[in-house]
C-alpha cells in the first residue's frame, strides 16, 4: 500500500472462460437484485482473487491439474468403453 494507505492497484488483462465469467454474471446480477446495486463484474472478480493466498494458488491449480489428468481427453476411449 501507498503512504496514504490507498491500495496500489495493478490492470491485468486475462482471458476468462465463458463459464467463470458467468458464475460473476450471475453473482453481479444476483447482488444488484438484493442491494439495488453491483460494483461491477470487475470489482467482484478483483474481490474474489484478493481473499486468496499464495498457497491456495497453488492448491487450486494442483487440483485442475489432477482433474485434467483424470478426465479423458475427446476421442480417447474412457474405460467403460474401452
Amino acid at each position: 500500500m501507498s503512504s496514504d494507505n490507498k491500495p496500489v492497484l495493478k490492470t491485468v488483462s486475462i482471458p476468462v472462460r465463458i463459464d467463470v465469467f458467468n458464475l460473476y454474471e450471475e453473482a453481479d446480477a444476483k447482488i444488484k437484485s438484493l442491494l439495488g446495486f453491483s460494483p461491477g463484474i470487475p470489482t467482484l472478480m478483483g474481490l474474489s482473487l484478493a481473499k486468496e493466498t499464495a498457497k491456495d494458488v497453488v492448491d487450486d491449480f494442483e487440483n485442475c491439474v489432477r482433474d485434467s489428468l483424470r478426465k479423458p481427453k475427446k476421442n480417447e476411449p474412457t474405460e467403460k468403453s474401452a
